[in-house]
């Protein structure tokens, strides 16, 4: 014989389970569904966009920043896995990174896992990127190819087409033996797992990063 205790979690359960079956009906044959459904559209179509312009909209006021003046830079620090946000001297915000998987040393080429060191600059955003988003930086750069030229990892071609598409303002060539297509991505930060030496974040971190930080945007990447 049941408890009168155990038929008051079944009736509770089984009203809870009627409750919401009625309230998905009522949204099926409702107006309501059109409601709903635009909702969840806006948050699989802005990736954040809302949520993370709020953000920084609350970063740049707190530290005495209009919108209008905000010309970031990007700080990333490999020894301790840290991407900062900076306005001038300022820093906005910072961020746990994942880096490539062997992260230590300056990248050589293609195939060494690691992470490139230097200063770049974001040259292409994606929004539909196979690891949520994406912001290139132009690697490899002019010196990059000037370096790997004199160690003859690249040809004189090579070097002149990389040092062209910056001159030009253009993604640098990606089919050298130096790699390319490397920037920010998500996916996460736990670890550093990246195979091309991308940076990798956290997607609520990213989106952040993403809808905040425009395209020419200066990147340091530190040892």
């Amino acid at each position: 014989m049941k408890k009168p205790v155990t038929y008051l979690g079944e009736a509770f359960f089984y009203f809870i389970s009627l409750l919401f079956l009625i309230c998905i009906i009522w949204i099926l044959l409702t107006p309501a569904k059109y409601f709903v459904a635009n909702e969840f559209q806006k948050i699989f179509e802005n990736k954040g966009e809302v949520r993370a312009t709020l953000k920084y909209n609350e970063l740049l006021a707190k530290n005495n920043i209009s919108r209008e003046n905000f010309s970031p830079r990007i700080v990333i620090r490999k020894k301790t896995r840290e991407m900062s946000i900076y306005a001038n001297s300022i820093k906005i915000a910072t961020y746990t990174v994942g880096l490539g998987r062997n992260a230590i040393g300056r990248k050589q080429n293609k195939d060494d896992l690691k992470t490139p060191e230097g200063n770049y600059y974001i040259c292409k955003k994606d929004l539909n990127h196979k690891y949520h988003m994406f912001l290139q930086i132009n690697y490899p750069s002019s010196e990059d190819a000037e370096r790997a030229r004199n160690n003859l990892v690249i040809s004189n071609l090579d070097w002149q087409n990389i040092s062209q598409a910056e001159a030009n303002g253009n993604p640098p060539p990606s089919n050298t033996e130096l790699g390319g297509e490397i920037g920010i991505h998500g996916f996460g930060s736990e670890s550093s797992w990246t195979k091309d030496g991308s940076i990798s974040l956290n997607n609520i971190d990213l989106e952040e990063v993403y809808w905040n930080i425009p395209i020419g945007c200066r990147v340091e990447i530190l040892p």
